[in-house]
């Protein structure tokens, strides 16, 4: 009795072990190593592992103003929001703002562009980008 007791609990063990192993710890191994990454201390001994200044900007998913200077002079303006998306490498850059804004001479945000879904603005087509909180 004692040993079929026994038996009986490492199984469970196992079982949860295997669970652990096979299921959950690969896939909380990137998200770890991900955190580890961005830490000052990985920062100051090894290189950066985000492929661009591109990618570390859009992939911390915040939320801000952009102004986008294009190539010809223009300028757009929008919010880059949680409905919002800009690719990340190897993809050439491109952003989509989902609020087009007006802008005044200077550069000011005056008002949404009435009945607009947003702007899809290529990559080869930016010559920068403002952001602002």
């Amino acid at each position: 009795m004692q040993s079929e007791f026994l038996f009986i609990h490492h199984r469970n063990w196992s079982v949860f072990l295997a669970f652990f192993v096979l299921l959950v710890f690969p896939a909380v191994w990137p998200l770890v190593l991900i955190k580890v990454a961005a830490t000052r201390f990985f920062l100051r001994y090894f290189v950066n592992p985000t492929p661009s200044a591109w990618d570390y900007l859009f992939g911390k998913r915040e939320q801000f103003w952009v102004i986008v200077h294009l190539k010809d002079l223009r300028k757009v303006g929008g919010r880059f929001g949680t409905g919002s998306f800009a690719s990340s490498s190897p993809a050439e850059p491109q952003i989509y703002l989902e609020q087009v804004w007006q802008l005044d001479d200077h550069g000011a945000f005056l008002s949404p562009i009435e009945r607009s879904r947003g702007i899809l603005v290529m990559g080869d087509q930016i010559a920068a980008v403002e952001l602002f909180h």
